[in-house]
């Protein structure tokens, strides 16, 4: 699909709002974070990524809108598990929270720079639906995070101390 600065222009506008609806759905997950208890790690980042993965599907098809309210809800159910891993980070490796910590973040954050690159490349090499496909490669990461945290060991979870 050939680019157009009409098309860059919507793209970075409708960009614009995904991101605001994603960063607000961020801001709800912290308070619904407060609620959770230790213990719940697997239970919290096996489900989160499987409910997340429809909204993110439903983004390339439906009104901006629902575009917003779909970033939301993924960005909100999503970002429930990130506390919750480094929760668990730190309850596996007291001594070391810092480096626990810092390594998930940082991860999470190499993966969001690549993010655009890969689906841009998805697009360009896609034609007609890769703008789908992008978003259909983004929703199966999630439903691999959550086969990832369901594969959590769940004896060693209940086993760890609550420090």
């Amino acid at each position: 699909a050939k680019q157009t600065y009409e098309t860059t222009a919507v793209a970075t506008q409708k960009g614009g709002y995904l991101l605001s609806a994603t960063t607000l759905g961020m801001a709800v997950a912290t308070i619904v974070v407060a609620f959770q208890h230790a213990g719940d790690e697997r239970r919290v980042l096996t489900i989160t990524g499987l409910l997340a993965a429809p909204f993110v599907l439903l983004i390339p098809f439906v009104p901006l809108p629902m575009m917003m309210l779909s970033a939301f809800v993924a960005a909100s159910l999503y970002f429930v598990g990130v506390p919750s891993a480094i929760s668990l980070s730190h309850r596996l490796l007291p001594h070391a929270t810092g480096m626990t910590g810092s390594l998930l973040m940082g991860a999470g954050w190499v993966l969001s720079a690549l993010g655009p690159f890969v689906g841009e490349k998805i697009v360009n090499h896609a034609g007609e639906n890769g703008l789908h496909l992008a978003f259909a490669f983004m929703a199966l990461m999630l439903v691999l995070s959550g086969v990832a945290g369901f594969l959590l060991d769940p004896h060693l979870i209940k086993n760890t101390p609550d420090h």
